[in-house]
């Protein structure tokens, strides 16, 4: 042993009788010193799960099938509600009362998918998320990760299980794609959504020969407003007209800004006629809306152009074109009104815009 290295000794004696200067012992000396620096170690690390498991908010489970033990983290299991929780293990009819009641704890929408995947005897290493619903009526979001131990047979011998709390995680994702759907200032879907909507419903349309409506909307004069009442009023019309229109629209109906003062509106299973009603009616209700500034009720109308789906529109853009070009008519024919570009109209006007270029 070096100079001052340290080493770990057992010492074990018994006195074996008295003399003149003092007392004469028997006894072993054992050098434990690889045992106790595992045992140091092993502290250390139940130390660190314990820390990683209080900041990562994560359980684990070990299940003995066969003599119906089941060893578990205390805490984790104390949160959701769990019988017999603060135990950290239970074994018998207790084990299968504390598995029946986190089989029970499992989100009602997710409990069948739960106990197909647990009930499974293909896998022996299986992950998936799920949810559950906490003794305080909280939903979380879990995600499981499970190593199955089986016999020479194949039966199921033994499950070892880590759980994590990914609901902070799920949380971001969803606000992520909020982000990446909805419109910032009116939070009414952005473009990309649209057009997403748009072209699926162009599949059905083809496909069962459903019928589809597009109402383009833009506000009048928004320009003026921006110039007179400044952004922020600028800012509150565009918000009040989304406002208006989502309360106006069906839950099946998608309705968009596309950007600056323009929105559209898509209409699953709808022909022109019901759509034109529709039309007029927020053009109304946005009219009827004043918006209250400094300089006193401002009044907001908007124009409104309409193109219903036709056979031979082979993509959304053809809808889409028709939509704006009867909204540039309703511009033209003073604002505040609902124009309809049929799809043979269209059709003629490209024509005709082909031949003036070919001459």
């Amino acid at each position: 042993m070096g100079r001052g290295q340290v080493k770990w000794l057992s010492v074990t004696a018994e006195p074996l009788d008295k003399t003149r200067t003092g007392l004469r012992f028997s006894g072993m000396i054992a050098d434990i010193d690889s045992a106790k620096q595992i045992e140091i170690e092993f502290e250390m690390m139940r130390e660190r799960i314990g820390r990683a498991q209080d900041i990562a908010e994560f359980g684990w489970y070990d299940y003995n099938v066969k003599d119906q033990v089941i060893d578990f983290t205390p805490e984790f299991a104390s949160g959701l509600g769990l019988p017999n929780a603060a135990t950290g293990k239970l074994s018998g009819p207790i084990a299968e009362k504390f598995a029946e009641g986190f089989r029970s704890a499992v989100h009602s929408d997710d409990r069948e998918r739960f106990l197909s995947m647990i009930s499974d005897a293909s896998w022996l290493r299986t992950e998936f998320d799920f949810r559950v619903l906490k003794a305080s009526g909280e939903v979380r979001n879990l995600f499981i990760r499970i190593h199955r131990t089986t016999d020479r047979e194949g039966k199921r011998v033994r499950d070892f299980g880590v759980i994590l709390d990914i609901t902070e995680r799920k949380r971001l994702e969803e606000n992520l794609r909020a982000l990446a759907s909805t419109d910032a200032l009116t939070g009414v879907p952005n473009r990309r959504t649209f057009e997403a909507a748009g072209r699926r419903e162009m599949e059905r349309a083809r496909r069962y020969a459903k019928p589809f409506t597009v109402i383009a909307l833009d506000t009048d004069f928004f320009k003026k407003v921006n110039d007179n009442y400044g952004h922020d009023i600028g800012d509150a019309v565009l918000k009040d007209v989304a406002k208006v229109c989502t309360t106006q629209l069906r839950g099946t109906d998608v309705f968009a800004r596309l950007g600056g003062e323009e929105f559209c509106a898509l209409l699953p299973e709808t022909d022109i006629k019901p759509a034109l009603g529709l039309a007029e009616r927020l053009r109304q209700a946005i009219a009827l809306q004043p918006i209250f500034t400094p300089k006193g009720p401002l009044v907001v109308t908007v124009s409104l152009g309409l193109a219903e789906y036709a056979p031979q529109d082979t993509a959304l853009d053809h809808v889409l074109k028709r939509a704006d070009e009867a909204l540039y008519a309703a511009k033209r024919g003073g604002r505040n009104r609902v124009e309809y570009l049929p799809a043979a109209t269209q059709a003629t006007s490209h024509q005709a815009s082909s031949d003036q270029a070919a001459e």
